[in-house]
């Protein structure tokens, strides 16, 4: 930290228009008087107010109406410090170096360059963001509040709860030399690389999950070295299924064939079992019309007839047992042909399934031999 002192402060009150002016030597100082309460406290707070640190006047003391001037000399070099209010102002001379309502990320900074002393703390929402502290931790050790900063050291200021007490502690070592800004930034760079470490740790861990899932995706395919041979490899999958397709296509028709051949001999056979119904409980009549005493069913002669022409055969009975023979072998074909259809679809998911992982293993390997844009 370079030297500075003290070399006076101009208060002035804007609606009183009133104005005090007071001188400071190198060294040590004293302010006294015979009476109380004439601004003494005022005065020392005054200095620290302007320099942007949060002080606890006396109720009677208007520091909106105050405007107030401190002249500090540094390492030889004067600088005035300017406060309405919110508002500062830093001079460096007769030149005007900052210009800003913010305490925390101009002046504190402005400050701590013209000073040469940092103080950096952990806030006490965040402990992994480290920041700048405001001025009051740069005067803290050397001011004491009559009233309120006997307790407790941090009890001078106000406005300091950004960060814990234990924080607030070490302060103390920026000024003991113990840290410093050296140090914080390494520390800082220290983080960053643990932040770094844990990221690429992080990552690590994902390209791993990806390496062994790209094993396991690469299980179906054989290695290859370019887009083409892979389209090649791929290609066997997808006419084996456009195959199976195929030929499932061509079961399905056999099916439905079979399906409608046995709806028809099942139909055929239904009227000769409703002939048989008729001729074994009514006579014929004149109209040549038969009527099932069961189900009331009407049947013609001629109907009988054309049943009869469709299987050569004059016997109702044998016909009945020839059709019904038929019938049988229709159903056992069928439910062999469902049964193979039901294979072939099961065959066919397993290989759209391997030809959907292959598929999958296509794209990340080029991806991962870099054969692909992405």
């Amino acid at each position: 930290m370079k030297n500075m002192y003290f070399k006076n402060i101009l208060i002035a009150d804007v609606q009183n228009k009133t104005a005090r002016f007071v001188s400071f030597k190198k060294g040590l100082n004293v302010i006294t008087s015979s009476e109380n309460h004439v601004g003494k406290s005022s005065i020392i707070k005054s200095l620290y107010y302007t320099l942007g640190a949060e002080v606890k006047f006396d109720n009677r003391w208007n520091k909106n109406s105050k405007i107030t001037i401190v002249t500090i000399d540094v390492d030889g070099f004067e600088y005035r410090v300017v406060r309405f209010i919110r508002k500062f102002a830093i001079f460096k001379g007769t030149k005007l170096i900052l210009l800003t309502d913010s305490v925390t990320t101009q002046l504190a900074p402005k400050l701590a360059e013209v000073f040469d002393f940092y103080v950096y703390l952990s806030e006490k929402n965040d402990e992994k963001r480290v920041v700048q502290a405001s001025p009051a931790f740069t005067f803290m050790p050397y001011y004491i509040d009559q009233d309120n900063g006997w307790t407790e050291l941090y009890n001078s200021f106000e406005r300091m709860n950004q960060f814990s007490k234990q924080e607030r502690a070490k302060s103390l070592y920026f000024h003991l030399n113990i840290y410093t800004k050296e140090r914080i930034e390494l520390q800082a760079q220290k983080d960053k690389y643990k932040s770094e470490k844990k990221e690429l740790e992080t990552e690590e861990q994902q390209q791993i999950i990806t390496i062994n899932a790209l094993s396991k995706e690469l299980n179906s395919i054989i290695p290859a070295y370019n887009e083409k041979e892979l389209e090649s490899q791929l290609e066997i999958p997808r006419k084996g299924i456009e195959e199976l397709v195929k030929v499932i296509g061509q079961k399905r028709n056999t099916i439905q064939k079979l399906q409608t051949s046995l709806e028809q001999h099942e139909n055929q056979l239904n009227i000769i079992h409703e002939f048989q119904q008729i001729e074994v409980h009514e006579e014929k009549n004149n109209n040549h019309i038969h009527t099932c005493p069961n189900c009331g069913f009407e049947l013609e002669d001629n109907l009988y007839k054309i049943v009869r022409n469709n299987y050569n055969q004059s016997n109702a009975a044998y016909l009945y047992a020839q059709i019904e023979l038929i019938v049988n072998n229709i159903k056992a074909e069928l439910i062999t042909q469902e049964q193979q259809y039901i294979n072939l679809m099961i065959d066919l998911k397993n290989q759209e399934h391997i030809y959907d992982e292959s598929q999958n293993a296509y794209d990340i390997y080029l991806r991962y031999r870099g054969l692909k844009k992405l």
